[in-house]
């Protein structure tokens, strides 16, 4: 799994791309650690990971659309990238750096336009893109 935007946590095992060699520091769960830029191209090779996960980081990317077609680039055929986002907005501190404040529709919209089929599930106060590339 590649986790994007991972910070100080990734919820699964995973190979942790973020911004922030202080947060990366922290994560325990990523089992190894990259300091980049999710808003560049990917530092992997072309079907590089099974999965990808973006927790709580699409509201504060700038392209959306060069990221989603980062996500199928290092997506195996089979793969699937997992979006979860906040169904009741975000926290107050949070709110100046955000990007991007769509509702489950338009961000499902944007998804399916980069080619990509969308499953999307509402648990809690939660959204759950669940994206496969197109052929």
């Amino acid at each position: 799994n590649l986790d994007l935007g991972a910070g100080a946590y990734s919820y699964i095992p995973s190979v942790a791309i973020d911004i922030s060699s202080k947060m990366l520091q922290l994560n325990e769960v990523a089992f190894e650690k990259i300091e980049g830029d999710i808003e560049q191209t990917l530092p992997f090779n072309e079907k590089s990971f099974n999965s990808i996960t973006a927790v709580f980081v699409f509201n504060y990317v700038q392209n959306l659309k060069n990221l989603l077609n980062e996500c199928k680039r290092v997506l195996q055929d089979n793969g699937v990238l997992v979006i979860v986002l906040s169904n009741i907005g975000i926290h107050s501190r949070h709110k100046k750096h955000q990007i991007n404040d769509f509702d489950k529709s338009c961000w499902q919209k944007i998804i399916e336009q980069q080619g990509f089929r969308v499953e999307v599930k509402i648990d809690k106060d939660l959204l759950f893109f669940t994206c496969k590339p197109t052929k």
